[in-house]
């Protein structure tokens, strides 16, 4: 009887991550939706990861009002962790959530930032992957929409002109002339 020595390839372990937000602009108090997706793009499955996303300083745990398919497993500080069990080989699990962005005190922008990485058991010879995605948050002045309406009623005793303007975020201004 002979002996066939078959020789397997190594197992590959490699995740693959992507992070985006559904807009690149978005006003201050509006809503930023992250999305994060993990591939496994390896030759093996991936027994257990785990999914951290780092929030910028400018954004709260406490301001997220939605998340998919569940909560974190943990909120450290700003740092959400996600845990899940074996990812398939060329499976994807997807982790998504809405925060309001920051409220500016002034006209202008600030760009947030938000970092997720994906780790897995140390057993398991990976590195590790991350990505970002990054909004700008943008405070807008108040712009200047002015109404101008003239009334003019001449059969009135004395004779009455109103002028009256409306600019956006101030109080109604009335003329009154003769």
């Amino acid at each position: 009887a002979s002996v066939v020595a078959v020789k397997r390839p190594p197992v590959i372990y490699a995740i693959e991550i992507s992070k985006t937000a559904t807009a690149d602009t978005v006003a201050a108090g509006g809503v930023i939706s992250y999305s994060i997706a993990i591939t496994n793009t390896g030759t093996g499955a991936i027994p257990q990861f785990t999914v951290r996303d780092s929030l910028p300083p400018q954004l709260s745990p406490q301001s997220i009002s939605r998340y998919f398919p569940r909560p974190p497993d943990d909120i450290s500080g700003t740092i959400l962790s996600w845990t899940f069990g074996a990812l398939a080989v060329g499976a994807t699990q997807v982790i998504a959530f809405d925060v309001a962005s920051p409220a500016l005190p002034t006209p202008g922008q600030a760009r947030v930032r938000n970092v997720a990485e994906v780790r897995v058991p140390a057993q398991i010879p990976f590195a590790g992957s991350s990505d970002s995605a990054a909004v700008t948050v943008v405070a807008n002045p108040a712009r200047e929409c002015y109404l101008d309406r003239n009334v003019w009623k001449p059969e009135l005793e004395p004779p009455l002109g109103i002028n009256f303007g409306l600019t956006a975020g101030s109080t109604v201004r009335i003329k009154i002339h003769d």
